[in-house]
């Protein structure tokens, strides 16, 4: 699948909105990853593991993540080998092997932290114990970047991003212009609405065309 630079959708959403939002760059970044992890297609991302040490009942996720998949207590970023077959998540000891699921993962005698004792919140990954100054290492899903350290997405999730860009726009910072005038309100209201629809529809084109090289997420559209 093809993958392009998440900026080329920012670029596009200031050309269909005004130049002036170029001055809002680091915030349509923010919204940009946001969609993207939205989107949630497992298809294209590969996986990866890495050491952290928990602060607390917190450890902040690598700047790569898309999606966090295990966690497991103490170093074992070396002995990781996990491989994606379909959009099922488990853990399974040395070379045990099924078509079914998602991940092959060694070592041998590892135990890993139940997902339901664990959340994310931002680029947070928050514990619901204390592993204070302990090692883990994560199994995640991860986005490639450029050399300039830019997300690098599939070209399916463009328009997406772009319009919920433009979106986001309209409803932070073009609500002041019809704020004065009661039609005019009511237009840009109308307006929001109608980028609303056009964003979910191209969210659900981009997990379409992610589908499409995938069976098993075609088959849970």
């Amino acid at each position: 699948m093809k993958k392009l630079d998440i900026r080329t959708a920012i670029y596009t959403a200031i050309d269909e909105t005004d130049a002036a939002t170029e001055k809002y760059m680091v915030q349509m970044m923010k919204w940009a990853k946001y969609i993207e992890r939205s989107i949630g297609s497992f298809h294209g991302y590969p996986i990866k593991a890495k050491k952290n040490t928990v602060t607390g009942c917190s450890m902040k996720l690598p700047d790569d993540c898309y999606r966090p998949l295990q966690l497991l207590p103490g170093d074992y970023q070396d002995d990781c080998n996990a491989y994606y077959v379909g959009s099922n998540v488990e853990v399974l000891k040395q070379d045990v092997r099924d078509d079914e699921i998602t991940l092959t993962w060694l070592p041998l005698n590892s135990t890993y932290i139940l997902p339901k004792y664990w959340t994310v919140t931002g680029d947070q990954l928050n514990l619901l114990q204390k592993y204070e100054n302990q090692e883990v290492t994560l199994v995640y899903q991860h986005i490639e970047t450029t050399i300039d350290g830019y997300w690098i997405v599939n070209e399916s999730h463009l328009e997406a991003i772009s319009r919920y860009i433009k979106y986001k726009l309209a409803d932070k910072y073009n609500w002041r212009v019809y704020r004065g005038d009661k039609l005019l309100r009511n237009s840009h209201l109308e307006y929001k609405r109608q980028l609303k629809d056009e964003y979910n529809e191209s969210i659900r084109h981009a997990r379409a065309e992610d589908a499409g090289d995938d069976p098993y997420e075609k088959s849970q559209l």
